[in-house]
């Protein structure tokens, strides 16, 4: 009854009720809830509302978060589980808003990719610190990924610039 009741808010009007329930179900609800989740955030993140793509970033990154990934990839939950996240796509949700074209919208990512671990997500970021508004949430986010951050920062700052020469 519980997770009827939470499905139930998937159709809610606010976003953010929506956005929680979608959260909620993917990580506790099971594979079919789970399976009714996920159309839910990835319609949140296609959505023309600005506000409703900021809530939708919040809840990937408590999705797609670190420790939530990791209990997939150690076994804690089953590989072949459809709720595994290792096998929703948190990392290509994450990149459509790091890209959006809403400042708002990329601020509330770069919070998400503090949370969901998307190397693919770190060249994208090291662009955002030449973004003035940017700058302080891509730098933020950059520090959770490590070392890995390393070489993509070094190519940024020694390739050329639109003048020629090099950054």
């Amino acid at each position: 009854k519980a997770l009827s009741a939470v499905e139930d808010l998937l159709t809610d009007a606010e976003s953010r009720v929506r956005a929680e329930a979608a959260a909620g179900l993917i990580r506790c609800g099971g594979p079919e809830a789970s399976r009714r989740a996920w159309p839910v955030l990835m319609e949140m993140v296609s959505s023309e509302d600005t506000e409703t793509r900021i809530t939708a970033a919040r809840a990937v990154g408590q999705v797609g978060s670190k420790e939530f990934t990791e209990m997939g990839r150690v076994g804690r939950i089953n590989p072949e589980h459809p709720v595994n996240p290792c096998s929703l796509d948190f990392q290509g949700l994450l990149l459509k808003l790091l890209r959006d074209n809403v400042a708002a919208v990329r601020v509330a990512a770069l919070r998400a990719a503090e949370e969901v671990t998307c190397p693919e997500a770190i060249p994208v970021i090291v662009q955002m610190l030449a973004e003035d508004r940017m700058y302080e949430a891509a730098a933020h986010a950059l520090v959770t990924y490590g070392d890995e951050v390393v070489e993509p920062l070094r190519q940024a700052t020694s390739s050329p610039q639109p003048g020629g020469a090099p950054g």
